[in-house]
């Protein structure tokens, strides 16, 4: 699933994650009939992105944008809009004079899904318009969520926010959208404060992993069913006509939340939670049945997909997406380019104070890790830095060697079970660390279960027998990974490049970012 924002930047706003994600079986319009599924609707968000991408100038985009907010922000124009949709096919002619020359472009290019943008459409007009016009203007001044609601994040709800937008939009058009136009996951966001109140969703009753609709408002119903109406005769097999407005809207936001449940990961429905939880559309189910004050529940692992023989796969976790705090953080080491492949998770991981640079201004990607240094890192990512001072038990032979700084990481992460000594009872503080060593150290720290997921590593024996299966949990689920020659290398020393982006990986999974 990708985001509806295109080069046509705001004439699909909200879609960006609801009309995205809401996607229904059947759609019969008054005038012809349509598929509008999963499918259908990425092949919309794909060429609304190709599109975007081929214009090429910032100044092309910001015009759409223009021309989206201008249509999006009042209702009559809206309709105009939707009529030009409705109208356009493959073949209409445009005029090099007409002043929606550049509009009218895009949506040709559209107009094969023009099932799919109207129902998007009526949706969007079916938001309170004067909400709909501040979110516009918000947006328009890139102004971030952060700013607009004066509301502060958690660690755990960025995270959440950062894994939809990544869902929602591909790495390149991510890019494009943040050097070109200031527009990133937080700014993105701004755009649903005019949802809230429209209506609710909750937790199953049948399983609370997944969504139900708790309520919609009449005022949404209302104005969504007659949105509807003007193109379409039912929607998912649920006639227009029959019953009242908001038991018609109800049952079709049942509808496209049921797709939700059964299109989605459990993972990123846990992160759609988090994130609607934030903003006011998501209450959690209490254990009696009803909704408690907004939550968003932890990140759990999902089922991995498969390949075509219907082996499973190793789980994918999202690159994390830069914003200017984690550039910033790359920014301030001499040796690090920002286009190097590790430099999204070193300014994650840095900006965090969970890894450190040297006092020279170095990072030195490429060099090794210590036991120590990693037993302070792996405290650090746990979040156990407050249990420091009572951690003293050092149970090895060379405590004297390990240097002062590190003695109670030390402890700590022998305590919690993270290290283990050597057969001669020493713990070797100085010695640089092993790829299959540092998945072990991983596997350790676990709480998740991993999906069985077979190595295909050529040089797979060489793991040795007391790593291999630390090694196979920690692959399954996307923790670590092998090398372009399908080699792992078990016994290369890792670096600390390598360190940052299993770490990450790690904090993801056990949600602790």
């Amino acid at each position: 699933m990708k985001s509806l924002l295109g080069k046509m930047i705001s004439c699909v706003l909200i879609t960006v994650m609801l009309a995205g994600m809401m996607t229904v079986s059947a759609v019969t319009i008054e005038k012809r009939s349509g598929s509008f599924d999963y499918d259908s609707i990425t092949e919309l968000i794909d060429t609304l992105e190709d599109t975007l991408d081929a214009a090429g100038s910032v100044a092309a985009r910001n015009e759409l944008f223009n021309w989206g907010k201008y249509y999006l922000e009042d209702d009559d124009r809206l309709d105009d809009l939707m009529e030009i949709v409705y109208v356009i096919t493959p073949s209409t002619v445009i005029e090099d004079n007409d002043p929606l020359k550049s509009l009218k472009e895009l949506l040709k290019s559209l107009s094969a899904q023009k099932t799919e943008l109207l129902f998007a459409l009526s949706f969007i007009k079916s938001i309170d318009e004067s909400d709909r016009a501040d979110a516009l203007d918000a947006f328009k001044d890139r102004i971030g969520y952060l700013d607009y609601e004066n509301v502060s994040f958690s660690s755990k709800e960025t995270t959440a926010l950062n894994s939809v937008y990544s869902n929602l939009v591909s790495a390149g058009f991510r890019q494009t959208l943040l050097s070109g136009h200031q527009i990133d996951a937080m700014v993105m966001l701004t755009l649903f404060s005019c949802v809230e109140g429209e209506f609710m969703l909750t937790d199953s009753s049948s399983n609370s992993k997944k969504l139900a609709v708790k309520s919609v408002s009449s005022g949404f119903a209302n104005r969504f069913v007659e949105n509807l109406e003007v193109y379409f005769t039912s929607v998912n097999s649920k006639s227009l006509s029959s019953g009242t407005n908001k038991a018609i809207a109800t049952a079709i936001l049942e509808a496209l939340v049921e797709k939700i449940n059964s299109g989605e990961t459990n993972d990123n429905i846990a992160d759609y939670k988090t994130l609607f939880g934030k903003i006011g559309l998501y209450e959690a189910r209490s254990s009696g049945g009803s909704p408690t004050s907004p939550t968003g529940p932890g990140i759990t692992i999902y089922q991995p997909p498969t390949d075509a023989m219907g082996n499973n796969q190793p789980v994918v976790i999202p690159t994390p997406f830069v914003t200017a705090d984690t550039g910033a953080a790359v920014g301030q080491f001499s040796d690090l380019e920002s286009s190097r492949w590790s430099a999204p998770y070193i300014g994650e991981l840095t900006s965090r104070k969970i890894f450190r640079g040297y006092e020279d201004g170095q990072f030195k990607p490429a060099q090794g890790i210590t036991r120590e240094e990693l037993a302070v890192t792996m405290i650090r990512a746990l979040g156990l830095e407050t249990r420091l001072a009572s951690a003293t038990n050092l149970p090895y032979t060379d405590v004297d060697k390990i240097s002062d700084w590190a003695k109670s990481s030390v402890a700590l992460a022998t305590e919690l079970g993270i290290y283990v000594g050597y057969d001669d009872g020493s713990f070797q503080p100085k010695r640089v660390i092993s790829r299959e060593e540092m998945s072990a150290l991983i596997a350790r720290s676990l709480t998740k279960q991993a999906p069985e997921v077979a190595l295909t590593f050529t040089d797979k024996a060489a793991i040795g027998a007391w790593a291999l299966a630390s090694v196979e949990k920690a692959y399954a689920l996307g923790i670590v990974k092998g090398y372009e020659d399908t080699t792992f290398r078990p016994q290369n020393t890792i670096t600390r490049e390598e360190v940052v982006t299993i770490i990450y990986n790690f904090m993801y999974t056990e949600n602790l970012l």
